[in-house]
């Protein structure tokens, strides 16, 4: 399957969204991290948040380091369509 990184923000521009994809991008390359791995990781921390943060189950260094990316790309693209604080821009994957 292949995916490709997608933002929505309400109200933005088609040219926007694309310049944010860009932003978003530009930061998982910087970090070397893989967006995909950096979604599932963010799914990790939601599961081990909905489990109470047991501490016999504890994410890895690489996974917190992926949500890390994950938000600082989303920062990225939020800066990019000057979302107001609170409402940040959401990424996501559609399938290609």
């Amino acid at each position: 399957m292949n995916v490709q990184l997608e933002v929505f923000c309400e109200g933005a521009t088609a040219a926007q969204l694309e310049a944010a994809v860009q932003a978003a991008a530009g930061v998982f390359a910087a970090a070397d991290v893989d967006p995909m791995v950096a979604w599932c990781a963010l799914g990790a921390l939601e599961d081990w948040d909905d489990m109470g943060f047991p501490e016999d189950w504890a994410m890895s260094a690489r996974e917190k380091r992926a949500v890390e990316v994950f938000g600082d790309a989303q920062a990225a693209a939020s800066d990019v369509l000057n979302c107001p604080p609170g409402k940040p821009a959401m990424l996501d994957f559609r399938e290609v």
